[in-house]
């Protein structure tokens, strides 16, 4: 048997009743509010991403589609499906107790025994005290705490927030905010900006071409590998702080990001380096979102290579052509100049373009370079060879490359190369002899001419000039002019030539003509000049004169003048002695010192003193030498000495001089050959020449010999390593300078001897003299008393 059920009672009734609209409220209020929240926001995401973006149409409309689509399902699964679930007693019992854990399931149970029959075993009375006391209990019970509110809050928060950004947006761009609500609807109305930007490759460069430029579409732009790019941007309207140039490589690659430099007011820059791929570029700055794109293409430009010049010399240098790698030009003005290269790609036009002449030479494709037969013949044919031709110039200049190639791109070469003219330098004639020793001569004397003349590509005359006394223009005459069999087996013209001949004053002004009316004489001078011409065509170059000029003196002038110079001398001799004296001396007494107990290092300084005045001793002997070796010449060619052996010394000196046509004048090595002669016997008796000979070679064994041992001993004595070494050194140096002394000794008593026997010379001939005008005076009164 089964009870009858007991209905709930109206309280329980009324509180669950009310739960339930609470809770259908909220879940309206809650998707409500996400349903705002999540508009707005949506909203705002397009706002932004199509304000920055610049969204095309399709775009715009697809992004539209795809927001009202998550709306939809957002609406469904937030606010519709919530509202559509019902809600039994039951279930709202169970949601009081799960938050009210002190009801002790009694409301679900007051709950399930009102709304039903009362099962079969239970009591009527136990259940409706039950429900009576589950009514009593929820009189006085709060439900606030049953709905969380913290959630709403938050989805309300944002539904807030997302409008406040919106209204903002409005407000500070209200054009802007209403061009947007037009493009949301998928209109192409364009948002106002306060920047506009333009971006533009500068035209008429050389490395740079403009393929395509059509409004609306990218700027198409060649671009030679490796060349700089310039980029500008002009703005329009508010300038921004800064430009971004957003190079985007098209093979792939990471995009670089650069900020352009500031030109003037409203102008940026940028020059890209060296561009070696392809690659799309723009410029965006301000609320410009992106300047009108420039796509790049990478081309080869046209580039020398192994360039070449070949220079032909003009005809009269005989010069075989020549060749050299690299773009240098050197060459003598007039020459042929070819300069040859190889070309990257193939030319349309091509010059060498020259600096400071401004002149420009046109470059001709040729089928073969010179260096072309090292390769193989399919290499060649790949090769594109051009040559420029031009005459060399008389001055410096300096030239580059100018191209332009079949893809349209040109460019002026990096490198820059010299035109160097090559001087042709005017003939150096050098005249040797006559030297110091000929600034005087007797009238009957001989002279020797010496000279050597020197020119880059060939002589072709050698004259010479005389004129007695100051006066008049010198008169030439041709000492050698260029005949055929000058040249050489090679064709080559002589570039040096060298003369030694001995001349007379009385024959070279004997029976001249014009101006010279006379024989040189005593008291006269005589002026001569060496000059020569070169083979450069079409005008000759003429050397600097080479001028020289002799005094004559009576016979006895010139005897008193090397008589005088021989007495300084021997005064020169004599100081010298001198100076070994004190040497010596010096050596003795250091080796006095070391004998005594002196170190080594206490005598560095005195040894070092001692090498410097034997170095005196040997400059005095060397300039003794030179004076010897001038009187010698002197004697020799104004015949002081009337040996018959004399012949024989001017045959050698002629001889010796012949074969070193370089040496100085006056050189000691020729009075030293000389002295060897005699000795062998092949040179016969000399009176004057033989004494001075004999001088020359007593000084030139202390030049040569005699003190360079004594400078030898000295730097062995500087190297010692103990006393008793230097004791030794020492001992061989003093026996070295004494015999020094001893030869300085003879050197003077020669000097004297000769000096004694001079002056009875010269005595005798002035008793001569005397005699002599004695005698005419006397003819002369005897004549008159006779009449």
């Amino acid at each position: 048997m089964s009870n009858t059920s007991n209905a709930l009672p109206e309280l329980i009734r009324e509180r669950l009743t009310g739960l339930r609209s609470r809770m259908r409220r909220r879940f309206l209020l809650h998707g409500g509010l996400w349903t705002l929240c999540a508009t707005t926001l949506v909203l705002l995401a397009h706002y932004t991403i199509d304000r920055n973006l610049d969204l095309p149409a399709p775009i715009r409309l697809l992004l539209l589609g795809a927001a009202l689509v998550y709306l939809a399902f957002g609406v469904q699964r937030r606010l519709l499906a919530p509202l559509k679930v019902q809600f039994a007693d039951r279930d709202i019992a169970l949601w009081v107790e799960r938050n009210h854990p002190e009801l002790h399931q009694e409301l679900v149970s007051a709950v399930q025994l009102g709304s039903g029959p009362l099962p079969a075993d239970s009591s009527e009375q136990l259940v409706h005290k039950l429900i009576e006391d589950v009514a009593e209990r929820l009189r006085g019970m709060r439900f606030d705490g049953l709905l969380r509110s913290d959630r709403t809050r938050r989805v309300g928060l944002g539904a807030s927030l997302g409008l406040g950004l919106l209204f903002g947006a409005a407000a500070l761009s209200p054009e802007g905010f209403g061009v947007w609500l037009q493009r949301l609807l998928g209109a192409s109305t364009p948002y106002p900006r306060a920047s506009f930007l333009s971006i533009e490759v500068p035209p008429s460069q050389a490395n740079v071409a403009i393929r395509a430029d059509v409004e609306g579409e990218a700027l198409q732009v060649d671009v030679a590998r490796g060349s700089d790019l310039p980029i500008n941007v002009e703005v329009v309207g508010k300038v921004p702080d800064f430009v971004e140039l957003v190079v985007r490589p098209l093979q792939g690659g990471n995009e670089r990001i650069l900020f352009m430099t500031r030109r003037g007011e409203r102008r940026f820059r940028y020059v890209l380096r060296r561009v070696l791929e392809d690659s799309l570029i723009y410029a965006r700055g301000g609320d410009d979102p992106g300047t009108r794109r420039i796509e790049t293409r990478i081309l080869v430009p046209p580039a020398a290579s192994g360039l070449q010049v070949l220079v032909t010399p003009p005809t009269y240098t005989r010069l075989a052509p020549i060749r050299s790698e690299g773009g240098l030009v050197e060459a003598l003005p007039g020459s042929d100049v070819r300069v040859l290269l190889r070309a990257s790609t193939e030319l349309v036009a091509a010059e060498l373009e020259f600096q400071e002449s401004s002149s420009k030479v046109p470059l001709q494709r040729v089928d073969a370079l010179p260096s072309d037969k090292a390769e193989s013949s399919e290499d060649v044919e790949s090769i594109f060879r051009y040559e420029a031709r031009f005459n060399m110039p008389s001055s410096a200049d300096r030239y580059q490359i100018s191209m332009r190639a079949k893809n349209g791109l040109s460019g002026l070469g990096g490198s820059v190369y010299s035109v160097v003219p090559k001087p042709d330098h005017r003939p150096v004639v050098r005249v040797v002899t006559p030297g110091p020793s000929f600034p005087a001569m007797t009238p009957d004397a001989v002279f020797p001419l010496r000279l050597s003349a020197t020119d880059d590509y060939g002589l072709t005359q050698l004259r010479f000039g005389r004129r007695l006394g100051s006066r008049g223009e010198l008169a030439y005459e041709t000492l050698w002019s260029l005949s055929e069999e000058d040249a050489d087996s090679a064709g080559q013209v002589r570039t040096r030539f060298d003369s030694l001949r001995l001349l007379s004053p009385q024959q070279l002004f004997a029976n001249k003509g014009g101006s010279e009316t006379r024989a040189p004489r005593e008291g006269d001078r005589l002026e001569f000049a060496v000059t020569a011409s070169d083979n450069r065509a079409p005008d000759a170059q003429q050397s600097l004169p080479r001028a020289f000029r002799i005094d004559l003196v009576a016979l006895d002038e010139l005897r008193r003048r090397l008589q005088s110079r021989l007495r300084s001398t021997r005064r020169a001799v004599e100081r010298t002695r001198g100076v070994q004296e004190e040497q010596r001396a010096r050596i003795a007494s250091m080796l006095s010192e070391l004998s005594s107990g002196a170190g080594i290092e206490r005598l560095g300084y005195a040894l070092t003193a001692a090498e410097a005045g034997q170095q005196r001793v040997r400059s005095s002997l060397s300039r003794v030498r030179s004076d010897f070796c001038e009187v010698l010449d002197a004697h020799l060619f104004n015949a002081l000495d009337s040996s018959p052996a004399s012949k024989s010394v001017v045959e050698a000196y002629l001889s010796w001089y012949g074969r070193e046509i370089e040496a100085k004048a006056s050189d000691p090595r020729f009075w030293a050959y000389l002295q060897n002669e005699r000795q062998e016997g092949r040179i016969g008796q000399l009176e004057l020449l033989g004494r001075l000979c004999n001088m020359f070679a007593l000084t030139h064994k202390l030049v040569e010999a005699k003190v360079p041992e004594s400078l030898r001993i000295l730097a062995g004595a500087s190297t010692a390593q103990d006393d008793a070494m230097l004791q030794a050194a020492f001992g061989k140096l003093l026996e070295a300078q004494q015999k020094i002394l001893e030869e300085l000794q003879r050197l003077l008593t020669l000097l004297d001897d000769w000096n004694e026997y001079q002056d009875v010379i010269r005595m005798t001939r002035q008793i001569r003299d005397s005699l002599k005008d004695l005698m005419d005076r006397v003819e002369g009164d005897f004549g008159k008393q006779k009449r």
